[in-house]
């Protein structure tokens, strides 16, 4: 569905988006690509009277070019993505330079770090020759490379990323095979359908490897290239996304601009200020450093909100258009589901109605309509605004809600951790479990926990594992795994508790430390013995603020004995 306007719109937004590519070809060359030759142009010259030795005149050599196969004009090639905006550099594999075959993938694959696309040649192995000193079979180098590249994402837990094989040869289906099936072997699990391999794996979902023809024309590779990245994004919170990161790179100077360096002498003014005063003298650089992190964040998300185009991306209109572009002919594509009511089958106009619907009669009749969402005999309009709806599209899987809620409440978790060398402190919106797998919230004031020089007791709220299907719950988060974990906190006093925590004396706060693959803190039990607790994440300031607040709420609330006659007439 490529023609569509949803598509055309998302085209635009992964143009603007687009940066980086890199295209490696053995036959790369600057401008056209010539194989010099020599060869007689006429033979009319040979023997002229003027010459009368016998030998004959041959006329000079004239150069040819015997076209090369397959080869790929960079020059061309770069300009047709420079005019999208978007940079293209180039890379030829040479024996000479890299040795073997073996070392120009790892060149390959550090190229392709950064790069949003990677366009690798299928046939560029006939000068790398394996132990037996006989030349690699075609695509050895693009699946070495392959290999290699995708090795690095997972250490990194995945990233989006396209991958296109090219090749000269017509029939694409056994190098997608050959593709498929190494990879296969390698333990991933991946699916390979019209040429296109996606990955089952969770940090690889969002990697695609397409296997295309050749073009002879760089306009029509740059044009593929750009709408396969635009299948690999398309949707609405993916293309605000794009469109958010495409703002901050087209402000990046202005953000420059805003915090330069004659800035220093104020920001230095900050720290000694900072150092002036006994009482946060030890952790002065750190509370500059969330000073300074603060303000640049705070600048991000002001360009981001308004932004036009990222709120061009979520428009009523839009979604329209979305609706449209995903759906297809199957009834039962659409699916909704209002509280404990079943799951109805919902077709796009009805979806499109129920999205422009404006008033409470409007939405009640589209409500009631064959077959109803929500039954006539249980006031639906009462339960439509009370009770959770999920909208669910066939075959996307039923986890998006959990996945969107994991977002919304964690500020950082294990698994955003990969590979970063970072200690979690334990202060306010911290979530640790206990050897008794019992899950608590921390609560404990920012500043009540830094400057700390002996063991300090930490405010927890307990909070409850929801394992019930149809159980409520409050909070998403997921643990190192990417298990998803649901949580019920009450905000009760009797949910209050607290830990003797030991903290670290050289920063002053409760410092994590890194075990193998957890995060752990110790802390001292009711018998004065030393257990550990396990760090699983972070909730975002705003959300565990709430939860403060609500406690606090909560326990403020005034118990009186009144009159129950007068308690009962109000």
């Amino acid at each position: 569905m490529e023609n569509t306007n949803f598509f055309e719109s998302s085209k635009l937004i992964v143009q603007n988006f687009l940066n980086n590519v890199i295209t490696v070809d053995d036959q790369l060359s600057f401008g056209p690509s010539e194989v010099k030759i020599e060869a007689i142009e006429s033979f009319e010259d040979f023997d002229l009277a003027a010459n009368d030795s016998g030998l004959g005149v041959v006329a000079a050599p004239v150069v040819q070019a015997a076209p090369q196969l397959h080869p790929l004009d960079y020059q061309e090639l770069s300009i047709s993505f420079s005019n999208k905006g978007i940079n293209c550099c180039a890379y030829r594999p040479d024996i000479n330079r890299d040795k073997n075959l073996d070392t120009a993938a790892e060149r390959i694959m550090q190229s392709s770090k950064n790069t949003d696309i990677t366009i690798l040649d299928w046939q560029m192995d006939d000068k790398f020759v394996n132990e037996n000193g006989i030349s690699q079979a075609d695509g050895s180098l693009a699946i070495s490379s392959i290999r290699k590249i995708l090795s690095h994402d997972k250490l990194q837990h995945g990233r989006l990323r396209l991958i296109i094989i090219y090749t000269g040869v017509p029939d694409l289906n056994p190098i997608s095979d050959k593709i498929h099936q190494a990879l296969l072997s390698d333990g991933y699990k991946a699916s390979s359908i019209d040429n296109n391999i996606k990955f089952d794996n969770d940090e690889l979902k969002f990697c695609h490897i397409q296997v295309i023809e050749k073009q002879e024309n760089a306009d029509k590779l740059t044009e593929q290239a750009i709408d396969l990245f635009t299948n690999l994004t398309i949707g609405l919170l993916s293309n605000a996304t794009l469109s958010a990161i495409s703002a901050l790179r087209n402000k990046t100077h202005h953000i420059l601009h805003t915090f330069n360096k004659n800035l220093d002498p104020a920001y230095f003014s900050h720290i000694l200020g900072l150092m002036s005063s006994p009482k946060v003298r030890e952790n002065a650089h750190e509370i500059a450093f969330d000073y300074a992190a603060e303000l640049i964040s705070e600048e991000i998300k002001s360009i981001i909100q308004i932004n036009n185009p990222i709120k061009h991306c979520l428009e009523k209109e839009r979604i329209d258009s979305w609706i449209d572009y995903i759906r297809e002919e199957d009834t039962d594509f659409f699916k909704i589901k209002v509280g404990d009511n079943p799951t109805v089958d919902i077709s796009p106009v009805r979806v499109k109605k129920l999205l422009n619907a404006t008033t409470t009669p409007q939405i009640k009749e589209i409500l009631l309509e064959e077959p109803a969402i929500i039954p006539a005999q249980s006031k639906p309009q009462d339960v439509y605004e009370t009770h959770r709806i999920e909208f669910k599209v066939k075959g996307w899987g039923d986890d998006c809600h959990e996945q969107l809620s994991i977002i919304e409440c964690k500020r950082r978790d294990g698994l955003s951790l990969n590979n970063e060398p970072y200690e979690p402190n334990i202060k306010l919106g911290s979530i640790i479990k206990d050897v008794n797998e019992n899950y608590y919230v921390c609560l404990q004031p920012l500043c009540d926990s830094v400057r700390l020089k002996s063991p300090t007791g930490f405010i927890f709220l307990k909070a409850e594992v929801v394992i019930a299907e149809k159980g409520k719950f409050t909070h998403v988060i997921r643990t190192k795994q990417g298990e998803k974990i649901k949580l019920i906190i009450r905000p009760k006093a009797t949910n209050i508790f607290k830990f003797i925590l030991k903290p670290d004396l050289s920063t002053k706060t409760v410092k994590c430390i890194q075990i193998e693959n957890n995060y752990l803190v110790e802390y001292q039990n009711e018998n004065n013995e030393i257990e550990d607790l396990t760090w699983l994440g972070e909730l975002k300031n705003n959300v565990a603020q709430a939860i403060a607040n609500n406690l606090a709420s909560n326990i403020s609330r005034v118990g009186l004995d009144t009159n129950e006659w007068l308690r009962l007439s109000s």
